[in-house]
């Protein structure tokens, strides 16, 4: 404060008032100096030589009804399906996981009908022999750098057959995609197994299992 004589020094305040007091007899204070900021003459940049690239097709899929609104409820009965065929490994698996699913209230009753006639279909569950390999819900990487998930499949001695479930009734116009996407999957799988390969359609509201 102007005029104020400080003579006992109790604090910072004081320190610093008695050395601008004693040191700065233009009132002006000056401490340091302003330096130009230097300017980088050179720059720096590096490039990638390659880089991985993914197909954002085969990530994001949009299911709509006729009217082209999208169903969720479809979408997400269709996955909780998926969901718990992906845990069931062969024909003595799958008493358990689709009882389970029903106690648990993640399919209805009607669903449980269905996925119980399903496993009483012989054309489907000669795929869920405890004595074949099978895989499911397994990812398979093509030379392109894409990453493709399977729903299941099965590996006995000659074959190898892949299975790809859907839900809901059959659309012709989906049906040619899903066929096209079947014979992508078989030639993904011809260039891991020298065995034949086979590909089905599992439409599983309808109990079908079509030859790809």
């Amino acid at each position: 404060l102007a005029g104020e004589q400080r003579e006992e020094i109790k604090s910072v305040s004081d320190l610093l008032y008695a050395v601008l007091r004693k040191n700065n007899k233009s009132k002006i204070f000056k401490y340091g100096s302003i330096s130009k900021k230097k300017s980088l003459s050179n720059s720096f940049s590096k490039s990638l030589l390659s880089y991985p690239s993914f197909s954002w097709r085969e990530r994001l899929i949009i299911k709509t009804t006729e009217d082209k609104i999208l169903n969720i409820d479809n979408i997400e009965r269709g996955k909780v399906i998926h969901d718990i065929l992906s845990e069931i490994y062969n024909i003595d698996d799958y008493e358990e996981k689709i009882s389970s699913a029903f106690k648990n209230k993640k399919i209805k009753k009607y669903e449980l009908k269905i996925l119980q006639d399903l496993f009483k279909n012989k054309n489907f569950i000669r795929f869920f022999n405890p004595e074949f390999n099978s895989y499911n819900e397994i990812e398979i990487l093509s030379n392109t750098g894409n990453v493709y998930r399977l729903d299941r499949v099965v590996e006995t001695d000659n074959s190898v057959y892949v299975l790809d479930y859907k839900t809901g009734k059959i659309n012709k116009k989906d049906h040619a995609k899903y066929l096209k996407k079947l014979e992508l999957y078989m030639t993904l799988l011809e260039s891991i197994y020298n065995k034949k390969i086979e590909g089905y359609l599992v439409y599983i509201d309808l109990n079908q299992i079509l030859n790809g």
